[in-house]
């Protein structure tokens, strides 16, 4: 396993996880409720902050209780698991329920990473 924390996101790598279908569970304190986002993501939120759960394609998710969530390994591949933490803003009307553009990036960022290329030892056209 290894582990990366940055600027409020947690990165979690698991390889070689032993059998298909070992489950990996996700508890807060109860005031936390879990809410399904997509096929592989879960909200949980209290008044204060809420907390994206992102997992790669090799994963399931379910909530088994309201506060609870079930990280459902289906391959011994790298699995990878991602915490996006924000804090809600209560100053402002209807902030609540806003999304932040910060998470929307490091969203965006699991599910469609920046991949870079490089050429060596070519030699460009001119045109």
């Amino acid at each position: 396993r290894r582990l990366d924390f940055r600027d409020a996101i947690i990165d979690i790598m698991i390889t070689g996880s032993g059998k298909d279908g070992e489950a990996y569970r996700i508890a807060m304190h109860d005031e936390f409720v879990a809410e399904q986002r997509g096929l592989n993501q879960y909200r949980l939120r209290d008044d204060t902050t809420r907390i994206d759960i992102l997992s790669n394609w090799q994963h399931s998710l379910r909530s088994a209780k309201p506060w609870i969530v079930d990280v459902i390994l289906v391959s011994r591949d790298e699995n990878k698991i991602r915490f996006i933490v924000q804090d809600i803003d209560k100053f402002h009307i209807g902030a609540r329920d806003v999304e932040y553009a910060f998470g929307t990036t490091m969203i965006e960022d699991f599910t469609q990473p920046l991949e870079l290329f490089s050429v060596e030892g070519g030699k460009f056209p001119m045109t």
